[in-house]
């Protein structure tokens, strides 16, 4: 996903608003994602140290991700992956950090669109609001349910 991260320091040096969105809705993870070929997205470390993992740990696929968040939290991040108008979309969603807590983290997201108007790429932002909801442990089943998802 190298190419991924090049990209998204040419668009930061074409287009100051992006910066200033990095800036501003970061400061706990980033992630850049390809819409055209949506099995690559681009992670920071950051992202993944608010998960609990290091980078030796992170996943190489795209899609690893996905199975962290919270089941019951899936379909508001699906609605955040769907590009809207230029602005960007933001939610609290719930993950499963690797020590077995639930953390809570609000996803900033804005699209990118081609010269056609079409979006391509997503940018993202992660903010831990895990003390604003409160961090409680994941029972039992749901913690089981969960590694099993994590290990497929």
């Amino acid at each position: 996903m190298d190419y991924l991260r090049k990209e998204l320091y040419e668009w930061i040096k074409s287009d100051g608003a992006l910066f200033d969105f990095i800036q501003e809705h970061a400061p706990d993870g980033l992630w850049y994602w390809d819409l055209e070929k949506p099995e690559n997205v681009w992670f920071n470390p950051k992202y993944w140290q608010l998960l609990g993992y290091d980078l030796a740990e992170a996943h190489a696929s795209g899609r690893a991700w996905q199975p962290m968040i919270f089941p019951a939290d899936r379909p508001l991040v699906a609605e955040l992956a769907e590009p809207q108008s230029g602005q960007p979309n933001d939610r609290a969603v719930r993950y499963l950090h690797k020590n077995g807590q639930l953390i809570w983290v609000n996803c900033r997201v804005k699209a990118i669109h081609n010269a056609e108007g079409q979006p391509i790429r997503l940018l993202g932002g992660h903010t831990d609001v895990t003390k604003a909801h409160g961090n409680h442990p994941v029972g039992p089943a749901n913690l089981v349910l969960h590694q099993l998802m994590l290990d497929h």
